[in-house]
């Protein structure tokens, strides 16, 4: 089978909502606009995942359901610094579960609660350097291509529902010293 073939019956298995994992250069990034600042809660990283094409990484800043209810909106960031040797493949995969727990069991994990501004300033900066991007979070396929759920999906201040083992994630890999770093998103009351 040709490799474009493969590529698109690889693409036609993925459904809406399927936890995936995707990796490619960075091709734009930008923080969400509207004329209301109150409804902005979206950062956009946009990569070319291999031949599955441009996909848009949707990355909560702010919890719009959490400042309706009157908890605290701020997203709660940890990081994972390492160092990559090769880099991921180009595309966008199934993914089998990605758990936070599960990674804060292997180590420590600071999370610290950052104000929707300076999460944005952080992802650019972030975004900017890096030479490839890998995420993992829920396939969207609307009039965009993209994913979506790129935080913890444990039950939080405003939403009863437990998702175990469907968390989502951004990990950034640069140039410089092979440096690689993985951001971990959670609402108010996840644990």
């Amino acid at each position: 089978m040709p490799r474009s073939s493969r590529a698109a019956h690889k693409e036609s298995r993925l459904r809406a909502e399927d936890l995936v994992i995707a990796a490619g250069e960075p091709i734009s990034f930008a923080a969400e606009i509207d004329p209301d600042p109150a409804k902005i809660d979206h950062f956009y990283i946009t990569i070319r995942a291999g031949e599955f094409g441009p996909l848009r990484i949707s990355i909560n800043t702010w919890s719009l359901k959490h400042a309706h209810d009157g908890f605290d909106a701020r997203m709660r960031v940890g990081r994972i610094t390492s160092v990559w040797e090769n880099l991921p493949p180009r595309g966008v995969f199934p993914a089998h579960e990605l758990d936070y727990a599960q990674l804060e069991s292997a180590q420590p994990i600071a999370f610290r609660e950052v104000e929707r501004a300076a999460l944005e300033e952080l992802l650019a900066r972030q975004a900017a350097r890096a030479i490839l991007v890998e995420a993992w979070g829920a396939l969207y396929l609307r009039n965009e291509r993209g994913i979506h759920q790129v935080h913890s999906r444990r039950a939080s201040c405003s939403v009863p529902t437990d998702h175990i083992g469907r968390d989502g994630a951004i990990r950034f890999y640069e140039r410089e010293n092979f440096r690689a770093e993985m951001f971990l998103f959670k609402y108010c009351g996840q644990i």
